[in-house]
């Protein structure tokens, strides 16, 4: 916390708080569209029991669909997952590009 290495959006195993900041603020968000009679797509992605031999892009990408989720937003997230690289920030800086698994 003193090195300000997190994001302030990161809320999970932190001092002070709590997973349920994000859930109210999300239902906050998404009453505000509906009161404003807006489209609204929400994604939300649980990660901790992903597998590199799991593919991440087709049974996603069916069940958006499934939803009649706008295939220009069906591209988007996937574009989101393709590559997958990604960067630690350590306390002596950052690291090179490593390849993520894919979720």
């Amino acid at each position: 916390e003193e090195r300000r290495l997190l994001n302030d959006m990161q809320f999970g195993f932190r001092k002070g708080r709590s997973v349920t900041a994000p859930g109210l603020m999300a239902t906050l968000i998404a009453e505000e569209w509906v009161k404003e009679k807006q489209p609204l797509y929400v994604f939300s992605q649980d990660i901790s029991k992903a597998y590199d031999t799991v593919s991440r892009h087709i049974g996603k990408e069916i069940a958006w669909r499934r939803l009649g989720v706008p295939e220009d937003f069906i591209q988007m997230l996937l574009d989101m997952d393709r590559g997958n690289e990604t960067v630690v920030l350590t306390a002596y800086g950052c690291t090179d590009e490593i390849l993520g698994i894919e979720k």
